[in-house]
């Protein structure tokens, strides 16, 4: 369920900069100045790359720490096994 919630996160990231980079590339119709409006969407567009990536990494690490947990949930070690391999992926 971890491996979901840090699906949905990082799915609300991408469609928050599928927003974004268009409405930056807008405002450069009113200046007529199509070069500002494209770097500013592509300064948008790395800055939200790299929120996806340090919240990819820091979410894949909190999967990898939660592993232990996995005790918790179930006893048998067959499915302790069967739920390390999906979270390296």
């Amino acid at each position: 369920q971890l491996w979901l919630l840090a699906g949905v996160a990082l799915f609300a990231l991408q469609s928050s900069a599928a927003a974004l980079v268009p409405a930056a590339l807008g405002k450069g119709d009113k200046n007529d100045d199509d070069t500002d409006a494209t770097d500013a969407a592509r300064r948008v567009a790395d800055r939200c790359m790299g929120w996806g990536l340090f919240a990819g990494t820091a979410l894949g690490l909190l999967q990898i720490a939660c592993l232990p947990l996995v005790r918790c949930f179930s006893p048998l070690p067959e499915v302790r096994a069967a739920a390390r391999t999906p979270a390296f992926l």
